[in-house]
């Protein structure tokens, strides 16, 4: 295994303790790192917070989408299994803040170089994960990728 360290964004229930459901996308988890918004970033003329990709777990430590390779990852005590790529949607173009559309961006830098045909023209940014076993993460946690 291999070994990372972790930077969470934010446990949603601290935000919102009245919710009881899990992410609402397609699965509860959605992962990505430091290092591949920092490229996209360097791609774009004006850059974007993490927070334009809704993620809730966010790693230090990986090269640029190296986390698309993941299938099986621990994070504290908790064992992830990755399900899929995250194909990203024009949520990703809306002010975070105010829901104002910011334009067509990020979406058509992502197109230009993370594309998948399986995904139709919703490019690759991050990944849907699912837990195999429970347990509790916290920032600062080591990611370790299991070998597969």
């Amino acid at each position: 295994m291999r070994c990372l360290s972790l930077s969470l964004v934010v446990d949603i229930s601290v935000l919102f303790p009245f919710l009881k459901v899990s992410f609402a996308d397609f699965a509860p988890y959605l992962l990505t790192s430091e290092a591949s918004l920092t490229d996209l970033n360097s791609r774009l003329d004006k850059p974007l917070s993490i927070r334009n990709f809704r993620p809730n777990i966010v790693v230090r430590g990986p090269d640029a989408y190296e986390e698309d390779s993941w299938g099986k990852f621990t994070i504290g005590a908790a064992v992830f299994r990755k399900l899929k790529e995250c194909g990203r949607c024009i949520l990703t173009t809306l002010d975070p803040d105010t829901g104002e559309k910011l334009g067509e961006e990020p979406l058509k830098t992502l197109r230009s170089y993370r594309s998948d045909e399986r995904y139709g023209t919703a490019p690759k940014f991050g990944l849907h994960a699912t837990v195999d076993r429970i347990g509790t993460i916290a920032v600062g946690d080591r990611v370790f990728i299991h070998d597969e």
